[in-house]
């Protein structure tokens, strides 16, 4: 598999950002930098998500211009699940939202099978909600990608991700 250029979550700021190592930038074999970025980049909400402000939908600007047969648009609508708790419909969308914003990689062949679990963790009163990501490789090789709490990867300063390539 080729090398990309890594993305690093910063747990602190909650934002990604490249190092350098050696004097080059730190490269990754595996798709966890585009899995964060298809997830954690913000899709524009359609226009059944109920928001009606045009500004307040956010997304790319580029998924603004004429759309490009058979190209999807970047990241995810997990953000709208901002306010959520983790409750049945809440877990349903977000693996909605995660299958849409991975389904290019079956589309471009990156990948031949993606399994997504969506589960609940912890008592009532502070559940989060946990999310793994298994990617299937024509080869036979997999890749997990796991948040331990997708709120907190997404909303807070606590992040935990589990990546280990099989």
């Amino acid at each position: 598999m080729a090398q990309d250029i890594a993305v690093l979550w910063d747990s602190s700021k909650q934002v990604g950002d490249l190092q350098y190592k050696d004097g080059d930038l730190l490269r990754e074999d595996g798709l966890t930098t585009a899995v964060l970025l298809s997830l954690f980049c913000d899709s524009r909400a359609r226009d059944e998500s109920g928001i009606t402000d045009p500004d307040a939908k956010r997304g790319w600007w580029g998924d603004l211009l004429e759309p490009v047969q058979n190209v999807a648009g970047l990241g995810s609508n997990l953000w709208l699940l901002g306010r959520d708790k983790a409750t049945q419909n809440a877990m349903n969308l977000a693996e909605q939202y995660i299958r849409e914003a991975l389904q290019w990689m079956l589309d471009d062949g990156v990948v031949q099978d993606i399994q997504v679990d969506v589960s609940a963790q912890g008592p009532v009163e502070t559940r989060v909600m946990a999310v793994s990501i298994r990617l299937s490789f024509a080869s036979g090789a997999t890749q997990v990608i796991e948040f331990a709490d997708l709120w907190t990867a997404q909303f807070s300063d606590t992040y935990y991700l589990n990546t280990g390539a099989k």
